[in-house]
């Protein structure tokens, strides 16, 4: 099964293919992601429902707007099945340097530390996917559980 996984930032986002690698670094939206590939399914990194600190950051408010509407545009522009998940979830609580270890994260030393870290967070999301696929929702799904 051809699977892609997306990393959202806030216009940036990344995706890893389990059959061909990196397919894109810091693309504005998920329109590059879609119009490059057709894989049997899709792994999103939604933005998560949580709330940390007394204080409102614009700047983590503005990422979860851009994250959540891209998640709704990309589900709906594409033909292959799309599945859901935060970070607080898929993760199940393991730091970035365990996740990444467990998932056998490889790439390229050409980027830097930050697309690292993105082409790494998508490659464990397959990892934790095939661990467990449960997590993983449609975004219909996603929402009603909010």
């Amino acid at each position: 099964m051809h699977i892609v996984s997306i990393d959202v930032d806030l216009h940036r986002v990344c995706a890893w293919s389990n059959e061909k690698g990196t397919l894109v670094v810091g693309a504005k939206d998920t329109y590059a992601v879609a119009k490059i590939v057709r894989p049997d399914l899709f792994l999103y990194e939604i933005a998560s429902p949580v709330y940390y600190g007394s204080q409102i950051h614009m700047k983590k408010l503005a990422w979860y707007i851009f994250n959540s509407a891209e998640a709704s545009f990309f589900s709906l522009r594409s033909t292959s099945t799309v599945l859901f998940a935060p970070s607080n979830v898929w993760t199940n609580g393991y730091p970035e340097e365990a996740r990444h270890e467990m998932a056998e994260v490889s790439f390229e030393q050409k980027y830097n530390k930050r697309d690292r870290h993105d082409i790494g967070e998508c490659q464990a999301m397959q990892y934790f996917y095939r661990e467990h696929p449960a997590q993983w929702k449609s975004l219909h799904q996603y929402l009603e559980a909010l």
